[in-house]
């Protein structure tokens, strides 16, 4: 059993409680980011603080903290396989936040947790920056504030109040009065202070938490992986009529090598004109919010024309960004969904690579099938006939193939996702000496009627193809198209609707319009807030006709603007400060405050002999030096000759008192 000893420095039960709130709410808040385990142990770590008073004096209460330093950080070790990086640094500075309360023998050991407290409210913005995330921040700020005017506060409670139960845990008053007296100034700098398009510095994403929905590889049947997953990638908006959504394929990567079983991209030269793009309808334009994933792919309507100045356009119309996308991007682009693509020469030769000896079924049927045809048309035609005719399923958990995955799946297994279909359909119309390539992206998504624009998901990822026929270019097929047609024009979660029932049907159904109006608010809070950068800055004062200014100009105003504000609010204090209180009052009170900070203090109704009576019987150690202060204070207050010994008397004795 550990004991826990009195010292001269110790929370009263008010700082314990706000406190605890200020260590709890912050450890809330981190819990979707941290290890399960970890968070079990920083919530019963802060009850025990309550529970033993925010004291460990004990030698076995010592080396039980220093185990629990080694073996919590050993932890940390195994689960991140390292101390460095966003993920691995936030939890550490969390299980040292906690244990340090342990340590808290001065109150200075006090605010140093709170100054850590409020360094991790910053820290919770390297991992969301939404509105929902500013508000857990400034509910933290709020608590660790409480918790910080509290150590200079007395003790509250009273004897046969509530209080003595339930302490005042909220000072709001003092709060709120910073609180309100740091806007303005906040909200100045934030408008003025000069702003860089790119942040001086960023936590890169972890290689392992990379939310993107594809790889850099295709293995058939791989994108069925994230049938499960309701992760957003992008959200878009467009600036005019949105296309049907059966013509919302957003073009990602393109596979052009293929060892019979896996597919590869090829590196392409930048493209610097899109001439030989002939567009078959009416161009769109559209503004995408893309959400970090780690890698430099950008996602674009199908086919670009006119490309964003974050990114660059490669000859197969990859669209990427200059670095990796690790933080939210804003961008637009201009496409047309109905299109002819011409190709050069190496792009057909591209098109038409086979490992030899791979899949013989699939070849010698390609070749027969091709032998019965009158053009590459009437080919594509009669491929897309047997998908279609031959008892196809499209599945959302497709058979494992062997070594020969294209026999098999035309053949044997017939059933299989986006994936199977697409590498399938290639691997013949290369058999055929047709030109063909494989698209990766998303297809479709989900409308958002409360914020007019469409939410793409990771399970919106798919798979179709590109087939080059003379004349015609590069035209797009999408083979599981004709296997579930509902898939496309529905989506993956509607379509899941009607090849099974789902229990949670009802659930999202009446929570999807109030997840709308929660995520058109979040979005709009970072197309304004989170999005705020220099150009848009530029732009704020642009528009307010101060014409262009320079990054300088706007620090000298903000410095001018904060300057005044602080002057102002320094003239306000001065003028409605209250006169001093006599010397002899304000010896009195820094004797209150001394016994305060022990649990005694002076209620209001109380009057100063009278506590200076109560001190003097319930601390008899120190009776002799109050009895000798009361005496001196009395004389002093009362007497119509005041005597400057006294006050000099008080002054002595107050140095020589030890609480």
């Amino acid at each position: 059993m550990i004991s826990f000893k009195e010292a001269d420095f110790q929370l009263h039960q008010g700082q314990q409680w706000r406190m605890f709130l200020a260590v709890t709410g912050l450890t809330i808040c981190y819990s979707p980011f941290l290890p399960l385990w970890l968070t079990v142990f920083l919530v019963a770590n802060s009850w025990l603080l309550r529970r033993y008073r925010f004291r460990a004096g004990t030698q076995s209460a010592k080396v039980l903290l220093v185990a629990a330093v080694v073996l919590g950080s050993a932890g940390v070790f195994v689960h991140y396989q390292s101390f460095t990086g966003r993920d691995a640094g936030v939890s550490l500075l969390m299980l040292m936040c906690g244990l340090k309360a342990w340590e808290v023998k001065r109150r200075r050991d006090a605010v140093l947790v709170i100054y850590l407290c409020f360094f991790l409210t910053a820290g919770l913005f390297l991992f969301e920056q939404n509105l929902l995330m500013a508000a857990a921040a400034l509910a933290c700020v709020v608590s660790i504030t409480q918790a910080w005017l509290a150590l200079d506060s007395p003790d509250p409670s009273m004897p046969g109040t509530l209080n003595a139960v339930y302490p005042s845990l909220f000072p709001w008053r003092t709060g709120a009065a910073i609180f309100l007296a740091a806007l303005p100034g906040a909200l100045i700098l934030f408008v003025l202070f000069p702003r860089l398009n790119y942040p001086l510095w960023h936590a890169p994403l972890d290689e392992s938490q990379a939310r993107t929905g594809l790889g850099e590889q295709m293995v058939p049947g791989s994108i069925a992986k994230l049938t499960e997953s309701n992760d957003i990638a992008f959200r878009v908006k467009f600036l005019g009529p949105a296309p049907a959504k059966q013509l919302l394929y957003w073009r990602a990567l393109v596979f052009w090598q293929t060892d019979g079983r896996r597919w590869l991209p090829t590196p392409q030269p930048r493209l610097y004109s899109t001439t030989h793009v002939h567009p078959k309808g009416v161009a769109v334009r559209y503004r995408v919010i893309l959400e970090p994933h780690g890698k430099p792919w950008l996602f674009s309507l199908d086919v670009p024309l006119q490309i964003p100045v974050e990114g660059g356009l490669y000859r197969d119309f990859q669209l990427k960004a200059h670095d990796p996308v690790t933080q939210r991007l804003r961008y637009e682009v201009t496409s047309v969904p109905r299109y002819r693509l011409d190709a050069q020469a190496p792009e057909r030769r591209m098109g038409l690579q086979l490992p030899p000896g791979q899949n013989p079924r699939t070849l010698n049927w390609a070749a027969s099938l091709r032998r019965e045809s009158t053009s590459d048309g009437a080919f594509v035609e009669r491929v897309l006939h047997y998908f279609k005719s031959q008892g196809f399923r499209y599945s959302l958990h497709p058979t494992v193939l062997g070594s020969a995955p294209v026999d098999e799946f035309l053949f044997e297994t017939q059933s299989g996702f986006c994936g199977h279909f697409a590498t399938a359909f290639v691997y013949v119309m290369r058999a055929a000496g047709i030109p063909a390539r494989i698209i990766s992206g998303y297809q479709g998504g989900e409308y958002n009627p409360a914020g007019d624009y469409y939410i793409v998901r990771q399970k919106d990822a798919h798979a179709w193809t590109e087939v080059y026929l003379a004349g015609e270019g590069w035209q797009r097929f999408d083979p599981t198209a004709l296997i579930a047609p509902h898939r496309l024009s529905a989506g993956i979660d509607e379509f899941r609707s009607h090849s099974a029932t789902s229990p949670t049907f009802w659930i999202e159904r009446y929570w999807r319009p109030v997840w709308f109006y929660l995520d058109s608010i979040n979005t709009s809070f970072q197309n304004t807030v989170a999005a705020y950068n220099g150009t848009r800055q530029k732009r704020f004062f642009y528009n307010l006709g101060w014409g262009q200014i320079s990054q300088r100009q706007m620090l000298i105003y903000a410095m001018l603007l904060s300057s005044g504000i602080v002057l102002l609010v320094g003239a306000r204090l001065l003028i409605s400060r209250p006169p001093p209180n006599p010397a002899e009052v304000a010896l009195f009170l820094k004797l209150c405050q001394m016994y305060a900070k022990r649990g005694f203090s002076k209620p209001p109704s109380r009057s100063s002999c009278a506590h200076l009576n109560l001190l003097i019987q319930h601390h008899p150690k120190q009776a002799r030096i109050l009895a000798a202060f009361s005496r001196s204070y009395e004389h002093y207050r009362f007497s119509a000759v005041k005597d400057k010994k006294d006050l000099l008397n008080m002054r002595r004795l107050l140095r020589t008192l030890r609480v």
